[in-house]
């Protein structure tokens, strides 16, 4: 039941609430939830408060507090440096590397150690070269990073330069 609720206790929770509100329709997406707080967004884990009230991510409500439970959006964004960059449907048993190859792979800016999945609820995890590929849960957002732009070396000026340098230094030796 959405709505306002008035605060009953100065001790009452997050938990309290939802449950007044008749807890979770089954369609409920908590891992996608925000608590707003004085016009800012507060990064909690309403999985854990939820499945253990007494849990310390569970805290008190204040005057003006807002609860935010979503249904799931059933999609994954990928972003930035990938072939094909917009939104895909959620596919439970995907990690990161798969959606990358659905996307159509990285282009050829793409910054391989700027991999980054954003999920729902605020946590963000990097793709390592060498360890497993994260899970990716639904709403997740998968960004690819771009590679800085490095001017190549001038080989003849480096010589250049070094000669000049080999040749102060012995001229102060003599």
């Amino acid at each position: 039941f959405p709505g306002n609720y008035p605060i009953l206790s100065t001790k009452e929770k997050v938990t309290d609430i939802i449950s007044r509100a008749g807890g979770l329709l089954p369609e409920a997406y908590p891992l996608a939830s925000s608590f707003i707080r004085k016009k800012k967004k507060v990064q909690l884990s309403f999985i854990q408060m939820i499945n253990r009230p007494d849990s310390k991510n569970n805290f008190i409500i204040m005057k003006g507090d807002s609860i935010i439970i979503p249904t799931k959006p059933n999609f994954v964004e990928l972003q930035g440096e990938v072939n094909n960059p917009g939104v895909y449907k959620f596919f439970e048993d995907l990690n990161v590397r798969d959606y990358l190859n659905m996307a159509g792979g990285l282009t050829v800016n793409a910054e391989k150690k700027e991999i980054w999945v954003s999920y729902p609820d605020g946590i963000n995890k990097q793709l390592k070269i060498l360890a497993p590929s994260p899970p990716v849960y639904d709403g997740s957002i998968i960004t690819v990073g771009t590679e800085e732009l490095v001017e190549p070396v001038d080989r003849t000026e480096l010589a250049k330069e070094m000669a000049s340098i080999i040749s102060d230094f012995l001229n102060i030796y003599i």
